[in-house]
Parts: structure tokens; C-alpha cells; sequence
């Protein structure tokens, strides 16, 4: 390195060579004898190679050169090729590491850092061509890595690269460029190579390939059966004096020889056998040099240093065969020697000496134990080697050589068998056939021994047995509370549906008994004119049916529950008899604009049915239909044949887009007593039989019902039912053949619509009669059109009466209107009484308004209700509308006392408290804003009503309906009892009180004051001062 190159004759060498093994030869010769050899000028040679021609390559810092023996004038031309290129187009200026000539003659150069050059010559070996190969993180194929170690062609010419990143195998693609096989290091794999950094690598004579590896000791090729090279590793494990492998070479004989860091090692591939050679065999070399070993045609092994080389023929070599006597020295426990027969905590270990010892028995607290051994070989005691296992507790072979370590520790032992192995070697790598072995028993604790084990097992098991059942019975009894709390749940629910059921047919039976009963008492009072009287016949009557036809509902209701309603099978053309079932509604489709359609796939269908159940159910989801789609919507009939296995179904659909059902309740329709929940819904607001009935219509006729519906989009009902009559009970078939409908029960209901309609019609046709500005104003809101009717009538006379048929439209028109008195229906469509009472009396615009409930629900938890809402009468169905009458004066005339005693009473807050606690905080704060502003002249209607925080015309109204007065007169009263008050504290004269509450005028001042109190000002101050 830096010296040059020195060319030694073979003879000159020969002569200094001396036989055996131990000889080393100093590099001092040469400057002694320099005048024999021929030199040439280097810079860092680390590589030379002879080619096929036996010339000699050298590589060098940035160049490499050729060196060729000129026999005709004994000297040496030396050719250097420096101008290399990467593939950068840059000069090379590194290190060579690595030279190979393949079959091609082809010269391949590694470099360290540059990667890897293939030198090609044309055939007068005149022009050359070079290509750089290295590494690129965009080429999965390219070189592994820049720093090459060494090339070989192997016999089946393949080229194999070895870097410090892996091997790499040249691949010649179809195109003439290269690729690069990449092999590995891999810790899944056991059979990749074992280490990435490779420095050299060798072909046997008998074609396999060995590789030298910087920690991952020699590693050899083996293919498999898919010619997939795998990796066979020999280690320091393996008898290997280190793990880094500089080079290998092969002698005569086979057997494989390397150069290590300190040491020589040779393998017998046959045996495995590893021996190897250190200063402690007479080197004098301290430090072995990488690609310092050669092996000359003579059979000499040369091996270079830092200061010299060994050289030896390796066939000269003998090796110690004696197998070594290996013997166990001691034993400790807890770092401490145990001696034979010596008590350990009152246990006796060793009955005799260790070495002798087959077996030991230990309690399980000394666990923690120490074998010291010896080989018994002393040619050269240091390169002894030792291999122990404790079986059962480790599964890897441990190694250690020379004094380093002759004992094995184990430490925290847990209970259980072992065997403590030992194997030994000579200083030339001879085992011993068999091992020094122990046996030894931890003992369990007492708890841990298989009885104490066996009683754990049961008490846990008693234990968990115990659990098991404790918890049972608790979930047995929570199960218990759950079902009878759900039973309980339940039967709440039933009886609360059932009272809801109740208190709706309540409703439904007490609104017509009311249209009886009130008619029937103003015929009595005789004083009904024959047109009125004809009327109120007409209402009586209608009534009397609807009370018989609820009562007939629920009996039907009644029946089908019991089952005692029963079938009654003919054989008819199914759709002739829905068509005319449709046509029966056409009349009411036309006159609500609705679309109506009938979809049949089959022109006539024979089937078995009960015209009466179909006919009724029918018509209730019908009318249902018709009900709830408003006008210029559509309603569809459609009917299909299904098989159904061997049975034939009849399916028929209703289909509306009317405002639908909400989903939560799909779920509950058909559950008797149900009514729905939400103000938009499909299901009408009644006694809840309605479905539950239809349902068990289908059922008895076998059959099943379902209803889709999406809210604001519309409802699907759907029924089938079997047409075959062998599906029917015998007793339930009529044999005779349906022709003929009579549709009783639809013809009735429809003249029953008919008849509402001509009602309404007429209601619409009643006079209205001229009333004067003073007649109090009567809001009726009610959605029974024919209750709705009678009280208007009735009231109209003395009233001027307004009419709304829910909720919204009254909350609507008690805004718009203001009346004087509101009469309200509880039970109602879109929004019930409660709540519209609620909303009136929390609005400040009409929370003075007196509402009167009218209701079906008897009960103090209703009336309850509706009173906390601000209800002012409660008046339960059926009512004497006489009654109602003088309630309603009764509350306008308290009113109207109210107002007077308000005007005429001179001090501000006697009569100032109200029923409505919206109102009197209005009032106070109406008063308080005057007193804030009494003394202003300028205090005006505008600031007045800018400061409460309402219009001029709202602020009038309410005013005018709480106090009788326009804004103007209640300012102007408040003013003057506020000068009632200053005149009577006896302080101010009457000019300063005249200013004090705000009035400019006196004059003006004394003409209020004598109107509103009587008397002037100064007559009034006279009469104080009398009373005084």
C-alpha cells in the first residue's frame, strides 16, 4: 500500500522456503536483495489478478493496469488504462477492490465507492469500451450497492458481484443490457445469507461457491430444486475462531482454508470439521490483511500481515486427535460453592463430589445455580473450547473457548426437570463423543404441587360454581323484577291506552248527544220558528244515527275480538266487485277534485271471498284515503293475482299521496285503542278501533295487512287474502254463486258523507246578521261542522260570531280579529284547545282574551290541564247551551265591571291586578312608563308606544280591551289621578301640579279633571280641606 508493485522470481522464493508450518518470512528481504527484482511505481494496490494469457492485472487508486512478461527481452510492459469513466461521464479516481476476466475475456473491475466497470477489448486487444454499473434507488435491478469487494465467474459462467450491500448475480437480458439478482440478508429467513457485507468469495474445484462474510462468518451456496440459490452458514457456533472471513482458499486435499482477522482456520467439507491456527501456534503475524492469502501452484499457502506473512504447505499439518477428558469442578447456588454432604438451608444438595454426580434435587427457592468446568488438555489449554446447554429451561448451545468462561450460570429457575450438558475440545477443535451431564429436579412449592394444585382447581371451582349461581339467581330474580316491571309497563300502557280509548269514545258519543240535547231544549222553550225547528230536527236526527252507528262500531269491535264473527265464503269475479266499490267513490273524487284510478292485471278474477269483510275493509281504508289527500291529489285501487305455493292470493293495494304517517308510529296503528300521536297524520284523531278492526277483518279472512307511508309523501295500504276454497273451513263456503251487490254498509256511510256535505252546504247558506261596532265579538272553534254550525246559530244573534274548525286557524283569527271571548273545542285536528289556550294566553296581543273550553273529557286532571293554560270555563259535553250563554255574560260583564272601577277610581293601584299574569305585567309596566314620563308635555302616543315596545294600533287594541280606553285616555286618566295624589299630599298648589303631570293647558287640565272625577280642581282641594 503505497510501496509499488515487487515481482519475485519463482526460484528467488523457492529458496527462502523452508518446510512446515510456524514460518514466516520478512518483508526486510526485499530492500536487501532489491537489485533481483524488477519495480514499478502504485499508489494503493488492492487487488492483482492473472489472466488467461498469464498476464498480470493490477488494481490500483483510479487506474488499473496490466502487466506482461516479455520472454525475448526478460522485461516486463506495463499498460495502464486510467481514464475510466461512471456513469456520470466523470473520471473514476477510487480504489480498486476487485479484478475478474471472464470466459468473454472481459476484464470486470469493483471499485469502492463507484460500483462496478466491465472493460471490453476488441480482438487485437487494442481499443477497449468500458460500462459503469451502480447502485439507483429508481432501478429495483440495478446494482445492490457501490462498494465491491469482489467478482467471480463461476464454471456455468455466471458472474457473481459481492458488495458490502449484499451479492449480487450478473443477468444478461434478451437486449444485450444487464441486470442484477439481489440476495440478502433476511432474519425470517434461515437460509438467506447471513450477512450483507461480503469480502470475498471462491469457487471449489468441484464447482461450489463460498462466501466470506464481515460478521456473518463463511457462507456456501447450495441450490435448490428451482435453482434458487440457498445459503449454508458456518459461524463461530459452528468452531469458527471469528466471524469475519477475509478470504478462502482450497488446498489439495479439498479441505478449505481462511484467513481470519488474528487467526487461520481450516474446513473439511466432507466432515464439517473446523480447526484453526492463531499466534499461539507460532505465527508471528499479529493482524491479518484482506486479500493477503494465495495458495502457489507448489501447494505453499501464503498469508499476509501487517508486519509479514506466514506461509506453510497445509499436507504438512498434523492435527491433535486426542479427545479431551472433560470433568465438572463445581457447583454453586447463589454464587456460593456447595460442598458434598453440606446443608443448605436444612436441605442436603451433593451427596458426594459434583463431578460424580448424576442427579440433583432442589427446593424451588434455590433456583438460581452455577457449573464450572475444565477440559483436561494442555498442548495449548486457551484454544480449549466448551459448549453447555441447560435442557428444558434453554434451547440454544452456548460456546465459550479458553479461560474466557468455563462456567455456565442459570439464574431464577422455575420448577421442573432439566439436564445441564457439557461438551469440550482440544486446542485443534476435537470433541468429545459424549457429554458431561446432570440431572437435576427443582421441586414445586407446596402450593404448586399437583395435590395442592388439584385442591386450588376445586375450591376455584366451588368458588366459580358459587359465582355462577349467586349470579344466576341474581339475573334469575332481575329477569323476574324486569318482567314483572315490564308486565306492570304494559298493563300501565293498556290501561292508559284504554283509558284514552274511553275518554275518546267519550268524546265521539258526547258531541252528538250534545246536538241532541241542545236542539231538544230549545224545541221545549217553544219559541222556535218552523224553519229553525225543521233545522234543529235535522240535527237531532243525524246525531241519533251517528250515537247508534259508534255503538254498532264498537260492538262489531267487540265481536271480531271475541271471535264471534264469522266467514262466510262465496265464489265471485273479485274484480267486478272492487270495480264497483270504486265506482260507489267516484262521486266524492269528483266533487274533493281528487284523481282517482282502478288497476286491474286481471279482466275477471274468480275467487272465494266474503264480500261483506272485503266490502268493509275497503271502504275504511277508502274513506281513509279520501280523508287525508287533498284536493288535485290522486287515490289508486290496484288489484293482482300472486301464487303463493299452491295457494292463489288476492292483492290489493290503496294508494294515496296524502300527508302519510309518521314512521314511529307505523309500527303501532293496528294495536287497538291506539291514536296517533302527531297533529299531521293520516290516522284520524277517534276512538282508535278503526285499523285494529280492519286488521282482524283480514285476519278471519285469512289473510294479512301492511301500511308503508312516508310523511308529506303518502300511504300504501296493502291486504291479501287466499281465493282458494280449499283453504276455507267447510262450514264457513257458501256454495251459491255471488252475483248481486246490495253494498249496504257503503251506501249507508256515503249518504252519511252525502248528508254532512248538504249540512255544511246549508251551513254556509245561513244569514248573516248586521251587527254595530259595540256587539262584542264571539270566535267559535270547533271542528265538528255541525256543533260548529248549531253554536253559531245560536249565537249570532247577540254576537258577532266568527268560526274556525282547528287550532291553527282559531290561534289565527284571534290575532287578525281580537275577539271578546273565544270558545274552543278541546279534542281537535292540527292543534287541540290546551295548546291554542296556551298560545293565546302567553301572546301579549291577546292574553286578555277569555277562552271557554268545551270538552268531552270529564275529569279534573283535563280541567286541571286546561285552567294552569289560562282557561277561563271549563264546560263538559253534553252542555246546556243556556248555561253557556249566561258563562259568557257572566265573563264579558265582570270584565266591563272591571274597566268601569279602573276609570273611575282615583287611585292608580286598587283595581290594577288581573287574572292573567301577561296582562298585568303589561298594565304595570303601561303605568310605570307614564309616571317615568308625567311631567312631559311632549310625552306623546308615539313615545308611548315605541317605549313598551309595540304599534300604535296594538298598543290601542290592547289597551281597548283591557281598559275600555283608546291610548290617549288611559295616558290622560293615569296623569290625573297622579294630580289626585299630589293635591292630596297637601304641598303643591294646583298650577305646580297642573305642570308636575305634564299638561300645558290649565284650562284644558280643569275640563278633564271635572270630567273624570265630578268636580274641578279647586272644589275638590275645598272638600280635603273640610274633611281635614
Amino acid at each position: 500500500q503505497g510501496g509499488g508493485l515487487v515481482v519475485l522470481k519463482d526460484k528467488e522464493f523457492k529458496q527462502s522456503f523452508i518446510d512446515g508450518i510456524n514460518k514466516s518470512w520478512n518483508p526486510g528481504l526485499i530492500n536487501k536483495r532489491s537489485k533481483n527484482f524488477k519495480n514499478a511505481s502504485f499508489f494503493e494496490i488492492k487487488r492483482l489478478m492473472n489472466d488467461s494469457k498469464d498476464n498480470m492485472w493490477v488494481g490500483a487508486k483510479g487506474k488499473v493496469s496490466k502487466v506482461e512478461y516479455l520472454k525475448s527481452t526478460s522485461s516486463y510492459n506495463i499498460t495502464t488504462y486510467d481514464s475510466i469513466k461512471d456513469v456520470n461521464g466523470n473520471k473514476i479516481l477510487n480504489t480498486v477492490f476487485a479484478l475478474e476476466e471472464d470466459s468473454s475475456e472481459n476484464i470486470w473491475v469493483g471499485y469502492w465507492i463507484d460500483g462496478l466497470v466491465k472493460m471490453s477489448f476488441d480482438k487485437k486487444k487494442q481499443i477497449y469500451t468500458t460500462k459503469n454499473y451502480q447502485f439507483s434507488k429508481d432501478d429495483p435491478k440495478s446494482l445492490s450497492n457501490n462498494y465491491v469487494r469482489d467478482i467471480l465467474e463461476d464454471k456455468n459462467k455466471n458472474i457473481w458481484v459481492g458488495t458490502i450491500g449484499g451479492l449480487n448475480k450478473v443477468v444478461t437480458n434478451g437486449n444485450g443490457s444487464i441486470s442484477f439478482d439481489h440476495y440478502l440478508n433476511d432474519i425470517n429467513q434461515k437460509n438467506s445469507l447471513s450477512n450483507n457485507y461480503i469480502l470475498d468469495l471462491f469457487e471449489t474445484k468441484n464447482g461450489t461457491i463460498y462466501i466470506g462474510t464481515y460478521g456473518g462468518g463463511l457462507n456456501k451456496i447450495e441450490f435448490s430444486n428451482d435453482n434458487e440459490p440457498r445459503f449454508k452458514h458456518y459461524t463461530t457456533k459452528d468452531g469458527l475462531p471469528s466471524d469475519v472471513v477475509f478470504q478462502i482458499r482450497e488446498d489439495f486435499e479439498g479441505n478449505l482454508w481462511m484467513q481470519h482477522i488474528r487467526e487461520i482456520s481450516r474446513l473439511n467439507p466432507k466432515t464439517g470439521e473446523i480447526i484453526y491456527f492463531d499466534n499461539q501456534d507460532g505465527f508471528t503475524v499479529d493482524e491479518f490483511k484482506d486479500n493477503a492469502m494465495h495458495f502457489t501452484s507448489s501447494g505453499i499457502m501464503i498469508c499476509g500481515g501487517v508486519n509479514g506473512f506466514t506461509f506453510f504447505k497445509p499436507n504438512n499439518i498434523s492435527v491433535n486427535r486426542i479427545k479431551p477428558q472433560l470433568t465438572i469442578t463445581d457447583f454453586k447456588l447463589f454464587n456460593e460453592s456447595v460442598e458434598p454432604l453440606e446443608k443448605i438451608k436444612n436441605h442436603v444438595i451433593l451427596q458426594k463430589s459434583i463431578n460424580d454426580t448424576k442427579e440433583i434435587e432442589l427446593p424451588y427457592y434455590l433456583n438460581s445455580m452455577e457449573f464450572v468446568f475444565s477440559s483436561l488438555h494442555f498442548s495449548n489449554p486457551k484454544k480449549n473450547q466448551y459448549k453447555y446447554i441447560l435442557e428444558g429451561f434453554t434451547d440454544k448451545w452456548q460456546y465459550s473457548k479458553g479461560n474466557e468462561r468455563r462456567f455456565a450460570s442459570y439464574t431464577n429457575v422455575p420448577p421442573g426437570k432439566y439436564t445441564f450438558k457439557v461438551y469440550g475440545s482440544n486446542s485443534t477443535g476435537v470433541w468429545t463423543d459424549n457429554p458431561k451431564q446432570i440431572k437435576i429436579l427443582i421441586n414445586s412449592p407446596w402450593y404448586l404441587t399437583p395435590w395442592a394444585i388439584l385442591l386450588f382447581i376445586l375450591l376455584a371451582i366451588s368458588i366459580i360454581y358459587l359465582i355462577i349461581r349467586n349470579r344466576s339467581n341474581q339475573i334469575r330474580l332481575q329477569s323476574e323484577l324486569e318482567l314483572e316491571s315490564a308486565l306492570h309497563e304494559k298493563s300501565d300502557e293498556i290501561n292508559l291506552m284504554k283509558l284514552q280509548f274511553f275518554t275518546n269514545i267519550s268524546h265521539e258519543l258526547r258531541t252528538p248527544l250534545t246536538l241532541i240535547i241542545g236542539p231538544l231544549q230549545q224545541i221545549m222553550k217553544g219559541n222556535a220558528n218552523p224553519e229553525y225547528l225543521k233545522k234543529l230536527n235535522t240535527i237531532m236526527y243525524k246525531n241519533s244515527v251517528r250515537l247508534l252507528k259508534l255503538i254498532n262500531q264498537l260492538l262489531d269491535f267487540r265481536k271480531a275480538e271475541s271471535g264471534k264473527i264469522k266467514l262466510a265464503v262465496q265464489q265471485g269475479d273479485l274484480v267486478d266487485f272492487v270495480k264497483e266499490i270504486f265506482n260507489a267513490f267516484e262521486e266524492i273524487a269528483i266533487e274533493k277534485d281528487i284523481k282517482f284510478l282502478f288497476l286491474s292485471q286481471e279482466k275477471t278474477l274468480g275467487a272465494w271471498f266474503d264480500n261483506d269483510k272485503i266490502e268493509k275493509i275497503l271502504y275504511n281504508l277508502l274513506s281513509n284515503s279520501f280523508k287525508f289527500t287533498p284536493k288535485g291529489k290522486s287515490v289508486k285501487v290496484t288489484l293482482e293475482k300472486v301464487n303463493k305455493g299452491e295457494n292463489a292470493l288476492a292483492v290489493i293495494k290503496v294508494i294515496d299521496y296524502g300527508i302519510g304517517i309518521p314512521e314511529e308510529e307505523l309500527e303501532s296503528i293496528f294495536e287497538r285503542f291506539y291514536q296517533t300521536k302527531k297533529e299531521n297524520s293520516s290516522i284520524e284523531i277517534g276512538s282508535g278501533l278503526g285499523l285494529a278492526y280492519i286488521k282482524h277483518l283480514v285476519e278471519i279472512h285469512k289473510g294479512e295487512i301492511q301500511i308503508d307511508s312516508e310523511l308529506h309523501r303518502g300511504t300504501v295500504c296493502t291486504f291479501s287474502f287466499p281465493i282458494s276454497k280449499s283453504v276455507y273451513d267447510v262450514d264457513s263456503i257458501i256454495e251459491s254463486q255471488l252475483t248481486q251487490y246490495d253494498f249496504k254498509y257503503i251506501k249507508q256511510e256515503i249518504d252519511d258523507i252525502k248528508v254532512n256535505e248538504i249540512i255544511q252546504q246549508e251551513s254556509k247558506k245561513t244569514k248573516e246578521i248586521e251587527h254595530d261596532k259595540e256587539t262584542p265579538t264571539l270566535l267559535i272553534v270547533e271542528d265538528n261542522i255541525e256543533l260548529r254550525n248549531y253554536l253559531y246559530n245560536y249565537f249570532n244573534l247577540n254576537y258577532n260570531v266568527i268560526t274556525a274548525e282547528n287550532g291553527v286557524e282559531g290561534l289565527a283569527l284571534a290575532a287578525e280579529h281580537t275577539p271578546h271571548i273565544i270558545i274552543s273545542d278541546l279534542m281537535m285536528p292540527k292543534m287541540d284547545g290546551i295548546e291554542m289556550c296556551k298560545k293565546i294566553k302567553t301572546n301579549i296581543h291577546t292574553s286578555h282574551i277569555p277562552v271557554i273550553i268545551l270538552t268531552a273529557k270529564a275529569g279534573l286532571e283535563n280541567e286541571k290541564e286546561g285552567l294552569e293554560t289560562g282557561a277561563d270555563e271549563f264546560v263538559l259535553k253534553p252542555f246546556n247551551i243556556e248555561i253557556l250563554k249566561l258563562r259568557i255574560e257572566n265573563i264579558l260583564r265582570t270584565k266591563q265591571q272591571w274597566i268601569q272601577r279602573f276609570q273611575t277610581d282615583i287611585n292608580i293601584k286598587t283595581f290594577t291586578k288581573l287574572s292573567n299574569k301577561l296582562d298585568q305585567q303589561f298594565l304595570e309596566k303601561a303605568i310605570e312608563i307614564i309616571k317615568k314620563n308625567i311631567d312631559n308635555p311632549e310625552f306623546t302616543v308615539e313615545t308611548f308606544a315605541s317605549e313598551i315596545a309595540m304599534s300604535r294600533s296594538a298598543l290601542f287594541k290592547k289597551l281597548k280591551s283591557i281598559t275600555g280606553q283608546s291610548t290617549t285616555e288611559f295616558i290622560r286618566i293615569i296623569k290625573l289621578k297622579r294630580a289626585i295624589k299630589y293635591l292630596k299630599s297637601g304641598k303643591y298648589s294646583i298650577t305646580e301640579v297642573i305642570f308636575m303631570v305634564g299638561f300645558s293647558d290649565p284650562k284644558y287640565f280643569r275640563t278633564c279633571f271635572k270630567k273624570q272625577f265630578g268636580e274641578s280642581p279647586s272644589q275638590f282641594v275645598k272638600s280635603l280641606n273640610k274633611e281635614m
